[in-house]
């Protein structure tokens, strides 16, 4: 039911009072029931009936005038809910007569969504005879649904239920603005849901109002729990007497400010808050963003770190622009190249160029930083001052948003004394420091390289192996600094007899290699020995001492004799000592008949093959000392075989076959397990850990069966700790690990085995892989310490090597000390740790004694 067009307007300021038109309708009633009243005066008496007829008809006539006149849709229902009459306007409106509308042909003209809404309300009250209101959807004669407000009232007459008399209005520009004002509240929502801060409306006490989920989110509350807390909850600065003020100096001007809030579960975090005064729902409030800068923060200090580091860094720095041009140094890079920041601010690099490098290095250079924004390397520069020197150079291209060049910073650092300790080690490393000679190391690179070009081309190397007649009777009597003399003049005299292109090399004591290659005629070889043999027989003037010495060489001939440099050393060995049985002063050629050995070699292995079934091991334990408490703590584990026709077979003979044949995987398997369990033992009786070091081949790390998991398994089925069990290998290793190889010892360190270097220094000192693969100890080989208190050469590299490891945070084990001097030397080098034959020889297990040594400590 709704009202016509021309009534009230659709202006919303028109809209009245909905209970207006029902008081109006009530007046009408009022007037309806005189005219019921006047027909009942007509009923009392004939005489009166014409005069009532015309009361009556006035009355009706004033009422239906008053009805169609007035501002409202009115309807008259009877008590059978049928609706009986329609006023002019509710027709106008509707467009339709009293038949069309008569009944309850009314509802054809509510929408369908209100239409079963609207009776159940109207039925409900009916029944109860009382006054009720409701909206819906009328339509108007031109098809457009108009809201309707409809209060029906209930008609009595003398007491009895008539029906009821309703009156409509139209409510459309209220219901529009409504609709207007909840668009924009939920506009308003979707706003605050959305925004990407925690947003919360204050009322002027600084108690919640309304917050966003963001807000709810960010404080770990529901909108529920948070509505009505004060903000001194979450934030100590809305404390105290100076709250009031606060809050009203923001809602005057407004405030953005940074400080902390505290969550639910009692953690804070930094914000920065946004806060305004508004009208909310007619009300001062104070509106908050708060916006979470934890990040910013932290991007902060870290901004404020790097800069503590620009400029505290050792290390130099300097940012140079697209154009190549230098923006900013660091203070360390002018304690590097003596230039201040004004002095090569706007300058281009190149002023540091030395000019060692060609222009393909620089090429090259700029191309890895085009392609892969980055570049590293060594590169020579010049100091302010002239000098030039070695830095370690680190350049990395940063781009912008757009993916182009914006900066260049590079990083680098002087490596003069770095480089320069770097090749003393290399040196003392792969060069012998009495002759200055290749030591065995380079000697076998060298080798190795000559047999790969010899292969390339096909042309023939011969190998020497040159050993001193009767050198020990020289040292041994005129004692080993006269004995330097004469090997380091010996040295002399053997590279004054060979070519530029031969290698002569020290393999150790009096052994010394020639390395001969590109032989165009075999014949060569022989005339050079022959040299080398008159050389050293001449005299050496050691002081007042004349020295005669002779030697004995074994010649092999690579591709004839072998066509590795193993083979190729071993069988220059045998022919070497085929010269000396024949009477030295000589040399031999490597033959077959030599095969002889050969053949004894290889009934060794097969003995060797039943002696671990046959229970001809023995594994003896030689201890390692602390030097500084004597105490035992530590010990090397060292096979034996006792063979039941040769006697006791040197490891020296049996080991280099077991590992040949493959033997040496079982071999070294047994000697582990027999090793862990007297360090379980050994441990157990000392109520500390106890540790044993097992030898172990290269040729065990290329297994299948890995002992990098065997053995960490074997001590967990045992329980004995990792840390009870040291594996000792050679550098020779490291220097040729393969990825196999590396990921045992890995698997061997994750298990807490402790890593060994054995006869450190003897051979390539692989310095570049004690970290990477987390070396504990380098056991100092005996050749070193057996010279300690003769040669200054062997102190030198014996402290040098100390002094390095404890650098690399490594202990030190020196092997072969055999007199107390020895130890005292050892023992001022800071030396950790102490093994050799001044403690005990090894012993069996059972003879093994845990007490500490006098001799140390």
């Amino acid at each position: 039911m709704a009202s016509t067009p021309r009534i009230r307007g659709d202006d919303p300021a028109h809209v009245e009072d909905p209970e207006q038109p029902l008081a109006e309708s009530l007046d009408l009633a009022r007037a309806l029931e005189g005219l019921r009243d006047g027909e009942v005066a007509l009923q009392s008496g004939l005489s009166e009936r014409r005069r009532a007829e015309a009361l009556l008809r006035e009355s009706e006539q004033r009422f239906k005038i008053m009805a169609d006149s007035a501002p409202v849709l009115i309807w008259v229902a009877d008590t059978d809910k049928r609706c009986i009459w329609f006023n002019q306007p509710w027709h106008e409106f509707t467009g339709r007569t009293i038949d069309e509308e008569f009944g309850d042909g009314w509802a054809e003209g509510v929408h369908a969504d209100d239409l079963e809404r609207c009776f159940a309300t109207f039925v409900e009250h009916f029944d109860r005879r009382e006054p009720f209101h409701m909206e819906y959807r009328l339509r108007r004669h031109d098809g457009e649904y108009r809201w309707i407000h409809d209060n029906g009232v209930p008609r009595f007459e003398n007491g009895e239920f008539r029906g009821y008399i309703g009156s409509c209005i139209d409510i459309t520009a209220r219901k529009e603005a409504e609709e207007a004002l909840a668009r924009e509240h939920a506009r308003n929502r979707a706003i605050l849901s959305a925004a990407s801060d925690g947003i919360h409306i204050l009322d002027p006490s600084g108690h919640v109002i309304h917050a966003n989920q963001k807000f709810c989110d960010m404080l770990g509350y529901t909108l529920e729990e948070i509505v009505g807390k004060h903000v001194s909850e979450w934030d100590a600065r809305w404390t105290g007497t100076a709250l009031s003020r606060q809050i009203s100096e923001i809602l005057a001007r407004g405030d953005i400010f940074e400080t902390r809030h505290r969550r639910r579960d009692g953690t804070s975090f930094d914000v920065e808050v946004n806060a305004v005064g508004i009208d909310y729902d007619g009300q001062a409030a104070l509106y908050a963003s708060s916006r979470d800068i934890t990040a910013r923060k932290r991007a902060e200090e870290s901004l404020r770190l790097a800069a503590s580091v620009y400029q505290a860094s050792s290390e130099a720095m300097l940012i140079s622009d697209v154009a190549n041009r230098i923006v900013d140094v660091n203070p360390a890079f002018t304690r590097i190249t003596g230039y201040s920041r004004e002095e090569v601010v706007g300058r281009n690099p190149q002023m540091l160029s030395s000019g060692h490098h060609d222009e393909s290095f620089y090429q090259s250079l700029w191309h890895s930083l085009c392609e892969t924004d980055h570049w590293q390397g060594e590169i020579w520069n010049r100091r302010k001052n002239g000098d030039v020197y070695p830095e370690w150079l680190d350049i990395n291209v940063v781009r912008n948003e757009a993916g182009e060049i914006y900066r260049y910073i590079a990083l680098f650092c002087d490596i003069t004394e770095k480089k320069q300790t770097y090749e003393m080690i290399w040196r003392n490393a792969n060069f012998d420091m009495l002759t200055g000679l290749p030591n065995r190391r380079l000697f076998r690179d060298r080798l190795e390289q000559e047999i790969k070009r010899a292969a390339r081309h096909g042309s023939t190397v011969a190998l020497l192996f040159l050993d001193l007649d009767r050198f020990k009777e020289v040292n041994d009597t005129l004692g080993h600094n006269r004995g330097d003399v004469l090997l380091t003049e010996a040295a002399l005299r053997i590279g004054n007899c060979v070519r530029e292109s031969d290698t002569v090399a020290r393999r150790g004591g009096d052994e010394f290699t020639i390395i001969l290659p590109e032989l165009a005629d075999r014949r060569h070889v022989e005339k050079i020995a022959q040299h080398v043999i008159e050389a050293l027989g001449a005299p050496f003037q050691l002081e007042d001492e004349m020295v005669y010495i002779s030697a004995s060489i074994g010649i092999t001939l690579y591709p004839d004799d072998a066509h590795d440099a193993d083979h190729l050393v071993r069988n220059a060995d045998q022919a070497m000592y085929a010269a000396k049985h024949c009477g030295r002063n000589r040399f031999s050629y490597f033959t077959p008949t030599m095969q002889l050995a050969a053949q004894a070699r290889l009934h060794l292995i097969n003995d060797l093959r039943s002696a671990l079934t046959n229970g001809e091991f023995e594994v003896r334990f030689q201890p390692i000392v602390e030097i500084a408490t004597g105490a035992v703590h530590k010990a090397e584990a060292l096979l034996r075989w006792h063979h039941p026709e040769r006697g006791t077979v040197s490891p020296a003979d049996f080991v280099p076959l077991a590992e040949e044949t493959g033997l040496i995987h079982e071999i070294g398997d047994w000697v582990f397990r027999e090793s862990a369990a007297f360090a379980r033992y050994w441990t157990e009786r000392s109520g500390r850990p106890f540790q044993v070091s097992v030898n172990a081949s290269p040729v065990q790390f290329m297994a299948r069966s890995s002992c990098g998991r065997a053995w960490p398994a074997h001590l967990g089925d045992i329980g004995l700790d990792g840390g009870c069990v040291a594996v000792e290998i050679t550098e020779g290793l490291l220097l040729d690990a393969a990825p196999s190889v590396e990921k045992q010892l890995l698997q061997l360190r994750d298990a807490n085995i402790e890593i060994s270097i054995d006869d450190f220094g003897t051979g390539y000192s692989a310095l570049s892989y004690l970290q990477k693969f987390s070396i504990d100890f380098l056991k100092i080989d005996q050749s070193f310490v057996r010279n300690l208190s003769t040669d200054a050469s062997s102190v030198a590299l014996t402290e040098a090597i100390i002094v390095m490891a404890h650098k690399l945070g490594l202990k030190v084990i020196a092997e072969g000390v055999e007199r107390p001097n020895q130890l005292e030397i050892l023992r001022g080098m800071a030396c950790d740790y102490a093994q050799g034959f001044l403690f005990s020889q090894p012993v069996p297990a059972a003879q093994f004694s845990l007490t500490e040594h006098a001799a140390a400590g």
